[in-house]
């Protein structure tokens, strides 16, 4: 646990001014995959449409907040990354397959990933159920092409 814990502290934050978003997940997934005891796969259905900065920093915080979340808490073997592109939407849903809980307890971070996602309009769910893993599913409008509304 002290590992995991020391290696997704090191997950940097910075990747993803050094290359594109979904190069900077991978990355993310990469690492968490590089740990060895859980698999995390990472799949993007739709067309790709870019993000602003802000979309992009909001986007790449809430994987990273729910991989460290999973990783260190779920005790599951899988994490499952989808990000799923409709007309000026992105759907992002960070799913694991571990002892889930009773309750949600949130604290800085879950609250953290709720006021971001809330500033851009955008919409966020936390799922769980003891046995059945826990899921972090989002939507967050773009403006990239358009308005947000």
């Amino acid at each position: 646990l002290t590992e995991i814990r020391r290696s997704v502290r090191e997950l940097k934050s910075d990747a993803i001014e050094k290359s594109s978003l979904l190069s900077a997940v991978q990355e993310l997934i990469n690492d968490a995959n590089g740990l060895g005891d859980r698999l995390v796969s990472f799949s993007i259905h739709g067309n790709v449409t870019e993000l602003d900065e802000d979309e992009e920093q909001t986007v790449y915080r809430l994987v990273q907040e729910s991989l460290t979340n999973s990783l260190r808490h779920s005790g599951g073997a899988d994490i499952e990354v989808v990000f799923s592109y409709a007309s000026h939407l992105l759907n992002v849903m960070i799913a694991d397959n571990g002892q889930g809980c009773r309750t949600i307890r949130k604290h800085f971070g879950l609250d953290h990933i709720e006021e971001q996602i809330g500033l851009l309009g955008g919409s966020v769910r936390f799922e769980t159920a003891e046995g059945e893993g826990f899921r972090t599913k989002a939507s967050i409008p773009l403006r990239k092409g358009g308005f947000r509304s």
